[in-house]
């Protein structure tokens, strides 16, 4: 009770601080100049939300566009942030999508060809080949994102049971790998976690 009533001032006191530095920040400008409509509109779309992974969507985009995959599959969703840019890299690539979260995370975007697998990551991975060809997706993936519970146990799962489908130029990208209670962002603003105590 009154950690909740430190708590919440905090979380202002830090939300308004971002939002200033944020609006204030110039980090933006030199990107969206020389890249495409896509890239511009995802940085618009990320100037909207302040998160401890908005200014890393268009690093996503780069790092999934260099490896011109196939397939991307993304584990966890949440708002639906890091999907934006796995869509915008999957346009851009002409790469499929599939977007995996035991909640029903459906609604965060609104697209034709993405595909969102509601349920547990464990459970779709030990019969994926089976998931893929019903699907008519790659039983090989190209891009994996694992953005889940963030525990040891379960991250350790998802390595093991989703790694083998992994292609021979596979990269996997791995978000929240330590946990700080108030993440500062590249841009200088804070971002607060004090409610999360997963165990990394």
């Amino acid at each position: 009770m009154i950690l909740s009533r430190i708590v919440k001032p905090l979380y202002r006191i830090i939300s308004k601080y971002s939002a200033f530095t944020f609006r204030k920040s110039n980090i933006w400008s030199v990107v969206k100049g020389n890249i495409s409509t896509e890239i511009d509109e995802l940085v618009n779309y990320s100037n909207r939300s302040l998160t401890d992974i908005s200014s890393h969507l268009p690093t996503i985009v780069y790092e999934v566009m260099i490896e011109n995959p196939k397939l991307i599959v993304e584990l966890g969703v949440r708002g639906g942030e890091s999907t934006q840019a796995f869509l915008t890299a999957s346009k851009l690539t002409e790469s499929r999508l599939l977007s995996v979260d035991i909640d029903d995370c459906s609604n965060v975007v609104s697209d034709p060809n993405w595909l969102f697998h509601k349920g547990d990551d464990i459970i779709l991975a030990k019969q994926f080949k089976s998931y893929a060809k019903k699907n008519k997706i790659p039983s090989e993936i190209d891009i994996l994102f694992i953005d889940t519970s963030h525990t040891y146990d379960h991250t350790l799962e998802e390595m093991k049971f989703w790694f083998p489908y992994l292609s021979t130029k596979a990269k996997v990208i791995f978000h929240d790998t330590n946990s700080p209670k108030i993440v500062k962002i590249r841009d200088g603003s804070l971002y607060p976690k004090i409610n999360q105590s997963s165990q990394r």
